[in-house]
């Protein structure tokens, strides 16, 4: 598969499941973000600096932004064990039979 390492490991095939590095989108803000700055000084020297401004802190975002924590819940948690603790509980319910 392309962008994964794989091995062989005792006769099986061990695939690694971190991805290849992306290059960083520099195109992605540098056009889009040089003609905004332009534009902006053009009407105005302070527009241009804040314009400059916003597009420094659009790359540092997108540079330094991490992937998002899993939120689910802990395997031994209260809201878990009770979760299970339901499902386990057989029904008291009759299936409907003509």
């Amino acid at each position: 598969m392309a962008g994964y390492e794989t091995q062989q490991v005792d006769g099986a095939t061990e695939i690694s499941t971190t991805p290849e590095t992306v290059p960083p989108p520099w195109a992605l803000v540098a056009i889009p973000g040089t003609l905004l700055v332009l534009i902006c000084l053009a009407t105005k020297f302070i527009y241009g600096v804040i314009a400059a401004a916003f597009v420094y802190g659009a790359m540092y975002l997108l540079m330094h932004s991490t992937k998002p924590r899993c939120t689910a819940l802990p395997q031994n948690s209260a809201s878990h064990r009770r979760a299970s603790k339901l499902a386990a509980r057989p029904s008291r319910r009759t299936p409907f039979t003509a």
